[in-house]
């Protein structure tokens, strides 16, 4: 919670990867729009039971049953059992007691334009004023969620990035873990120094150019 205390109403919030919503209801105790992505039904239902439990002050966030990476369309999906409900991640099945599903999966840069965010004109002031805030937990398919919100990197919409990364179960799940460099690239400094942790959190913020 360490990087989302500065939250506030000016913020529009994003939940890649919400499990049950913890994160998802504290945004929307302060933030002014929120939308929540969790892919697995199981999860989803209890993140929805959590936001009927909001203040009456709290904005009411728009959950999604979808994962978010670069390909749209639909992808296989594996839930671990409830008590390990963390682990739920894109990807072919590991253990036996995991199960396969189906899910819808979506690109953030195809969501959040001027036409896809007409509806919301919460959501859409956040975005115009490049105060989106986004919070990616997704074991081991973060470079895939990175890869399909580029243009709103290039662009800055994001004020804060924040992501659950575990280097070694990325090259386990998705044969890789580029997530970092892509950040970069797009312009993002790390706040955190992860020492030998493969993983840990990290926070990126906008590169302040010299003389800006």
């Amino acid at each position: 919670m360490q990087h989302l205390s500065d939250l506030s109403h000016e913020d529009g919030f994003i939940d890649v990867g919400a499990n049950i919503g913890l994160i998802t209801c504290f945004a929307a105790e302060r933030c002014s729009a929120v939308l929540s992505l969790e892919p697995s039904a199981r999860e989803l239902a209890e993140l929805l039971r959590n936001c009927g439990l909001l203040s009456a002050t709290a904005c009411q966030p728009v959950c999604l049953a979808s994962a978010a990476s670069d390909t749209p369309g639909f992808a296989s999906f594996r839930i671990n059992q409830a008590a390990h409900s963390g682990g739920n991640s894109l990807g072919s099945t590991l253990k036996e007691s995991d199960r396969q599903t189906t899910v819808p999966v979506l690109r953030l840069d195809d969501l959040f334009n001027d036409t896809g965010l007409a509806g919301w004109p919460a959501m859409h002031t956040a975005w115009q004023r490049s105060r989106l805030v986004i919070k990616i937990d997704v074991e081991g398919f973060e470079s895939g969620v990175i890869r399909g919100m580029t243009g709103l990197l290039r662009e800055k919409r994001f004020r804060k990035v924040i992501i659950e990364l575990n280097r070694s179960r990325a090259i386990t799940l998705s044969g890789g873990d580029d997530t970092d460099q892509i950040m970069r690239n797009s312009g993002y400094t790390p706040l955190v120094d992860p020492g030998s942790r493969e993983h840990h959190d990290q926070c990126y913020i906008p590169t302040v150019m010299p003389g800006r």
